[in-house]
């Protein structure tokens, strides 16, 4: 028997999407798996791609509705082109092209939420509210259509399941990292941590978002506080202005670096010889509340002490395992948890614990499982609307 086909939908370059990257090679294992995703340039020559196929959509430069009509279009002649026996669509901006898909193909429908995307931080402009309400449409109108709902952890599971009605409860694949082979440290890493000699180091990596700002501004003036202070490394942010000039205000110049967004592998490598890890998320808005960030698994991954607001799932991972400690979201609270977290010595079998709860090739199981159950009652051959034709 051929093997099943499943179609990724995906509404950027899916090579830095750790998600859908490791999601697409586990599915790979068993299945023939086609990543239809959209960036301004090709598929790099040489790419390494293992038994994953991209067939991607070229968007013409810079933004706007024409832009996402030709995404829409292309990707569901794609994905037609492939017939697909399942199409995976990754958040609720490929969720309506997952459907058309469906509905063309008899194909099911796997809905992927990374987050709760039409309950994410937004600006109190109205053109924003206006987004927002169409997004929330969206979602009433076409999560329900989804033969199989996965999500990022177990709040979210429940709220989408109560927010619409949904018969089972959506499967749980945590963003656990996966097991990275040791390899030599990139010299830039090195050369950074040797020239900062004597100091501890509180690390953060990813990018710099609109919601994320309060909690680098709460971050800032509680180390003003603070006699003893860690070096704060942000990588990945670059220089935002504001945050600049509050380190300026604050005299922290020695305190904070600022570092550009790097590869993954490299930002990673400055966790190596990290002393603690910093989630940069407070409760501005639903998603962020009942979120469960990357950065949490990867900093438990590499044995760092994480420090973070009092989120839900976040505050209940760190309690749980004792990896961390828990902040109110004001300057004071969060200068003497600074101090405990850097007063405190974990044991690694608290980390341990956490490594082994939160893991890839566990997720990676639950995964092929959820796939296995939803494919069982397509092994009798099938008739295709289009393909009949």
């Amino acid at each position: 028997m051929d093997r099943f086909t499943v179609v990724v939908l995906v509404r950027k370059d899916c090579l830095p999407d750790p998600r859908v990257f490791k999601e697409s090679r586990t599915l790979s294992s068993r299945y023939r798996v086609v990543i239809v995703d959209t960036h301004d340039t090709p598929v790099p020559d040489g790419l390494k791609l293992r038994s994953l196929e991209v067939d991607r959509v070229l968007a013409p430069p810079g933004g706007g509705i024409w832009r996402h009509l030709l995404f829409k279009w292309s990707a569901v002649q794609k994905s037609v082109a492939q017939k697909p026996d399942v199409v995976h669509a990754n958040d609720l901006d490929t969720l309506f092209e997952g459907c058309v898909v469906k509905w063309l193909t008899g194909a099911r429908l796997v809905f992927d939420a990374h987050e709760l995307f039409n309950d994410t931080y937004i600006p109190n402009v109205w053109t924003e509210h206006v987004k927002r309400a169409y997004w929330r449409f969206l979602a009433w109108m076409l999560i329900p259509r989804a033969d199989l709902v996965i999500t990022v952890n177990p709040l979210i599971a429940s709220h989408l399941q109560k927010t619409h009605g949904l018969k089972r409860l959506p499967t749980v694949i945590y963003n656990a990292p996966e097991t990275r082979p040791r390899r030599r440290v990139c010299d830039e890493v090195i050369r950074f941590y040797r020239s900062h000699p004597g100091r501890k180091f509180l690390v953060y990596t990813g990018a710099l978002t609109p919601s994320r700002l309060p909690s680098f501004e709460l971050l800032l003036d509680a180390l003003s506080i603070l006699g003893r202070r860690p070096l704060v490394v942000l990588v990945g942010i670059g220089s935002p202005g504001s945050l600049v000039q509050r380190v300026r205000r604050l005299g922290l110049e020695k305190d904070v670096v600022f570092l550009p967004q790097k590869p993954v592998p490299v930002m990673l490598d400055y966790l190596r010889f990290a002393d603690a890890g910093f989630v940069a998320l407070t409760a501005n808005c639903l998603n962020n509340k009942l979120g469960a960030p990357n950065k949490l698994f990867d900093y438990i991954q590499f044995g760092l002490p994480v420090l973070a607001f009092d989120l839900p799932f976040v505050s209940r991972v760190l309690r749980r395992f004792g990896v961390g400690v828990v902040s109110r979201p004001d300057a004071s609270s969060l200068s003497r948890c600074i101090r405990r977290l850097f007063g405190r010595r974990f044991k690694k079998s608290e980390f341990k614990a956490a490594q082994g709860a939160f893991n890839w090739p566990r997720e990676s199981r639950k995964l092929l499982s959820a796939y296995s159950a939803l494919l069982q009652e397509r092994r009798a051959p099938r008739s295709r609307a289009v393909h009949s034709r």
